[in-house]
């Protein structure tokens, strides 16, 4: 009954010339075999512009918000928004809301080979000088905040003593 009869999962014979090992492998649909495709090109082409380069490096293991992004690359936040869109789309950062705020994050690619070709090209960004600038930058900045909000917000000794 060809209702009942299942589909035989087409296989292929590794035949790489450096094994030939002969193990039998599940043959790639054509639509994964786009699918793979698009998600690679999407990924390249994320990787291919400097700015989002900068803003991978920016974010490393940090959560940053926009505004942050916008002080350290000195540029418009249109534009900074517009990046990290696209590096959402690639599947290398995540966002999450916070009031009027969106905060990002690098995230780990699920795909083995993606994740080692993103380890590689954050270490390299790592040794670039305008990569470090653009951290050094960062480090300021926050140091900066951090010492304006102190100044803002009342110490809790000072709480204490004027509620005495």
């Amino acid at each position: 009954n060809g209702a009942t009869a299942q589909r035989k999962e087409e296989v292929w014979e590794c035949v790489a010339p450096s094994r030939r090992c002969g193990r039998k492998l599940p043959r790639i649909s054509r639509r994964n075999q786009i699918r793979m495709r698009e998600g690679l090109e999407i990924l390249f082409k994320a990787l291919a512009d400097n700015t989002r380069l900068r803003l991978i490096h920016l974010l490393g293991d940090d959560e940053l918000c926009v505004c942050s992004c916008v002080e350290v690359l000195r540029t418009n936040q249109p534009k900074i928004s517009r990046h990290l869109a696209y590096l959402r789309r690639a599947g290398l950062v995540a966002a999450r809301r916070d009031g009027k705020w969106t905060h990002y994050r690098l995230t780990q690619p699920s795909d083995t080979h993606v994740a080692r070709i993103f380890s590689e090209l954050r270490a390299k960004l790592a040794n670039d000088p305008q990569m470090q600038s653009d951290k050094a930058r960062l480090e300021r900045l926050t140091s900066v905040h951090a010492v304006n909000a102190a100044q803002q917000s009342p110490d809790a000794h000072q709480i204490v003593a004027a509620n005495q």
